[in-house]
């Protein structure tokens, strides 16, 4: 079974991400604050040419639960880890969130942690 949701631990905290299919806005705003499309994103990360401003704004828009969410701005967690640690450590937390939004995920794989980070 498939599905576009990611469970993760970032920062020591639990965290869901999910890009919602029927929120096409959001999508947008996503698109034009890193220039291109959710799938040239994808590609990017990976094809290894990704960069890091990108992630900010993907992670913020899809983290689940967060009230900053749905007003476009960024999620205080999301932030804070990214600027606590390297952040190629989450390029593939990206990609599994862009891969879950356009494709959808085997449930199995739909999981991330910064723990060895």
């Amino acid at each position: 079974m498939k599905t576009d949701i990611i469970d993760a631990v970032i920062g020591g905290e639990q965290a869901r991400f999910r890009l919602e299919r029927n929120q096409p806005f959001l999508i947008q705003q996503i698109e034009h604050k890193v220039g291109k499309s959710l799938f040239a994103l994808f590609r990017d990360i990976a094809d290894g040419t990704w960069s890091t401003r990108a992630f900010l704004p993907v992670l913020s828009a899809a983290h689940v639960g967060a009230p900053h969410r749905l007003m476009g701005s960024e999620s205080v967690l999301v932030r804070r880890t990214l600027e606590g640690q390297p952040p190629g450590v989450y390029a593939p937390l990206v990609a599994k969130v862009l891969e879950a939004h356009l494709f959808g995920l085997p449930e199995e794989e739909a999981t991330f942690t910064d723990a060895a980070a």
